[in-house]
């Protein structure tokens, strides 16, 4: 996964098999509809909404597509136990995403800091 953050979007390329997993490839956030984004413990991620709307579920494995409806609708791409980055959207496709990052603390800290300018 690649995560591009620059003033007026972030921008997530999921990899080829999280394309297959979650049938989407590319997500283009626009920063003026982020509203927080932070790094936590997979543990520790919001809760995933119970229906699922296409993707792949291996509990305690993979977490991978779209979850839930309406101003519920989340995105989530999770594999293994590490930190997570956690997106919190407004008027967006989605409401929430949810994301396996090596750098979770990192891109947490750089899209906070796009959001201030």
């Amino acid at each position: 996964m690649n995560i591009d953050i620059t003033p007026d979007q972030v921008t997530i390329s999921v990899s080829p098999i999280g394309t297959v997993l979650g049938k989407k490839h590319r997500l283009e956030i626009p920063t003026a509809n982020i509203t927080s984004a932070t790094a936590v413990d997979r543990r520790d991620a919001p809760e995933r909404s119970l229906v699922g709307v296409g993707g792949t579920l291996i509990p305690g494995l993979v977490t991978w597509g779209s979850y839930g409806v309406g101003a519920d609708r989340q995105f989530w791409a999770v594999s293994g136990r590490g930190r997570v980055l956690v997106i919190r959207v407004n008027d967006w496709s989605y409401g929430l995403l949810v994301l396996t990052d090596p750098e979770a603390d990192q891109s947490a800290a750089s899209i906070t800091a796009a959001l201030s300018k």
